[in-house]
């Protein structure tokens, strides 16, 4: 765990977690920095000591009404981005095997999440974990001045790595408590759009030179259950993106070339897109966050000019899991214009 355990602030005393107190005046952010300090310390959350966290911060117990075990949740993965921030460096610094292996320890430290409520179903709540996030980062190539937007940035996993990549941020969220805790996370504005029309809506004249996303697998604002959800986030972000940038994508497992329900989404994407790579993987990846979807991981490059589009001959696969993915991301084309790591 040598490249986990980097400091941490520690509570307030030593026994700061169990104590019953007046709330904080910033709740969640400090139940999850006293989350952070366990997982700086590789202890797993448990339920007992979530809400040991959740009712110093809040002043309360669950019992009492001060939190719901929804906020709880939610505090243990602003504390993991909160904990990839700090830490970050040193994890893109060592080799991508090292890498995973150190990020699946500090993701198996997090309590399994089960609990579905009405706006996390409506909203397709699933956050991107920590592992996946980083195979997303590999396949952006991402570097120092890129432009990073994220539609649908959730508790910031995908954003965390983008930050410490050293590029600079457009987060849009549309749920307040996630925006709040991205605010609070990044120290940036956050726009709160409906992802499924980033393009139309976003306010910033400033294009992307990187998308990273991972929109809703099945639903979608105000859509109810909709097949082509997925499909309508990734082409307004893809309409948002500069010629010659990268949109990297985590979406459902149908959203394959070749799919006769999605032909129109790839039609038009290969008018001036080209496919890298859609590496399928299975649910396995996502079982701590309350869903054992499976997904694929899209990467898709933004055409200057009048290169063809169209997807390359290799790009549709199987990864599996994600030592697998990385593998495949290890022989993608150069992005446009970014120097591939020695």
């Amino acid at each position: 765990m040598d490249l986990l355990s980097l400091t941490e602030d520690p509570p307030a005393g030593p026994n700061a977690a169990s104590v019953h107190t007046s709330a904080s005046p910033n709740p969640r952010m400090e139940a999850a920095r006293l989350i952070a300090y366990r997982i700086a310390n590789a202890q797993r959350i448990t339920r007992a000591k979530l809400r040991e966290a959740m009712t110093a911060a809040y002043g309360g117990s669950d019992a009492e009404g001060a939190w719901t075990w929804k906020d709880a949740y939610d505090a243990a993965e602003v504390a993991e981005t909160r904990h990839l921030l700090k830490v970050g460096k040193a994890l893109i610094a060592a080799d991508p095997a090292t890498a995973l292996e150190r990020l699946d320890a500090m993701a198996a430290l997090q309590p399994p999440n089960r609990l579905r409520t009405e706006d996390s179903i409506a909203l397709q709540q699933f956050s991107t974990p920590a592992p996946y996030a980083y195979a997303a980062f590999l396949a952006a190539e991402i570097r120092d001045g890129d432009l990073v937007l994220e539609p649908s940035a959730g508790h910031g996993a995908l954003a965390a790595f983008a930050r410490i990549g050293c590029a600079r941020l457009i987060l849009n969220e549309i749920d307040p408590d996630r925006a709040g805790a991205l605010k609070a996370l990044f120290d940036t504005s956050v726009h709160r759009e409906d992802a499924a029309e980033i393009d139309d809506l976003l306010g910033d004249p400033e294009r992307p030179s990187v998308v990273l996303m991972n929109p809703p697998f099945a639903k979608g604002l105000a859509r109810g259950d909709h097949a082509g959800e997925a499909a309508a986030h990734v082409w307004s972000a893809f309409k948002r993106l500069a010629p010659g940038g990268r949109l990297v994508a985590i979406v459902n497992h149908g959203l394959a070339p070749g799919a006769p329900s999605h032909g129109r989404f790839w039609r038009r994407l290969f008018e001036t897109g080209r496919l890298r790579l859609a590496a399928g993987l299975d649910g396995a990846v996502y079982a701590r966050r309350g869903t054992t979807i499976s997904t694929r991981l899209l990467v898709l490059d933004k055409l200057k000019g009048d290169r063809p589009g169209g997807a390359d001959p290799d790009a549709s696969c199987e990864a599996g899991a994600l030592q697998g993915l990385l593998d495949r991301i290890a022989v993608l084309p150069q992005r446009a214009g970014a120097a591939k790591a020695a």
